[in-house]
């Protein structure tokens, strides 16, 4: 076994119960001869004490080193205790610590605190994602799925896979195209949407479908517009608009609770497209600033 808990596992109940972690160097402090560093896993840090003169090998790691450490789980002294930390009233004195893997130099520091050029971020991608911001967008993610499934789920819906090698259909893009090697000179679709397929599993009385999906464009880059991107896509027999919205309302409020905690009021404030048109001029308008159109014409209309 490579480790037998992972660092936010240990808890302030597990003092003087010997753990083995692993994950990779956050950063090593020196302090009276005696070594300090917070090794961080994906569920989140905790801090090391290490004795040179037991280790040797503390005195030599460097951040994002990835390496094992085995130790007794200990009180932090007072004065030293971390409360914006979750383990932070707790810390592990080592008896070893193994490197299983010796870090370069970085690009970059593995923090939110640089400004660092998205090309370099994207060059060392597997860097970036170990940075806080982006591990949470990951995370965060994950989660919102997750609410959107158990939603659907619980309201009847069948998640179903539809096929991403396809016949091109008429859409509202360019398709992206895969040669086939099978047949020379004939090419593959990938989907923009699942439209087809969904429309079949209606017909196939599956009656209630959910997938999120990955959709594919050949469009020009906008802010808004990348070549795949994922979307929740649904479908449903035997109902109406009330019942569309009120199927996404609960997939709006369940996620948003997951991600934020806050509760919201059911049923959603509404607009028609009519209506968001001529307050705000926009299909998809930002109304926390409340900036609607006023139509003067009446003022002016003698002028």
């Amino acid at each position: 076994m490579i480790r037998t808990h992972r660092a936010t596992e240990v808890t302030p109940e597990m003092v003087g119960q010997e753990v083995t972690l692993a994950g990779w160097v956050q950063r090593r402090r020196d302090h009276g001869g005696i070594t300090f560093f917070d090794l961080r896993d994906a569920s989140g840090l905790i801090q090391i004490v290490a004795d040179p003169a037991e280790h040797p090998i503390a005195e030599d790691l460097k951040m994002e080193y990835c390496v094992r450490v085995t130790g007794v789980v200990r009180p932090r002294p007072e004065g030293t205790k971390n409360p914006n930390l979750q383990t932070g009233t707790i810390e592990v004195g080592a008896t070893s610590i193994e490197v299983l893997s010796p870090a370069r130099v970085l690009p970059f520091m593995i923090d939110d605190r640089a400004e660092v050029d998205e090309l370099v971020r994207l060059r060392y991608r597997y860097l970036d994602l170990r940075r806080p911001r982006m591990a949470a967008n990951l995370k965060a993610r994950s989660r919102a799925t997750s609410a959107i499934r158990r939603t659907l789920d619980a309201m009847g819906f069948l998640e179903v896979e539809t096929p991403t090698l396809v016949n091109s259909t008429p859409e509202g893009a360019r398709d992206m195209l895969v040669p086939s090697r099978l047949r020379k000179g004939e090419f593959y679709a990938l989907p923009q949407s699942p439209q087809l397929f969904k429309q079949l599993l209606m017909v196939a009385g599956v009656e209630r479908y959910y997938q999120i999906a990955r959709c594919y464009r050949d469009e020009d880059f906008r802010a808004d517009r990348q070549l795949e991107f994922t979307q929740l896509d649904l479908e449903g027999s035997f109902w109406e608009r009330e019942d569309v919205l009120h199927a996404i309302e609960q997939v709006l409020a369940a996620v948003v609770q997951e991600l934020r905690g806050v509760e919201l009021p059911l049923l959603l404030p509404r607009l028609t497209c009519h209506e968001a048109m001529d307050r705000y001029g926009s299909a998809k308008p930002d109304v926390r600033f409340g900036m609607e159109i006023t139509d003067l014409s009446d003022l002016v209309a003698d002028s």
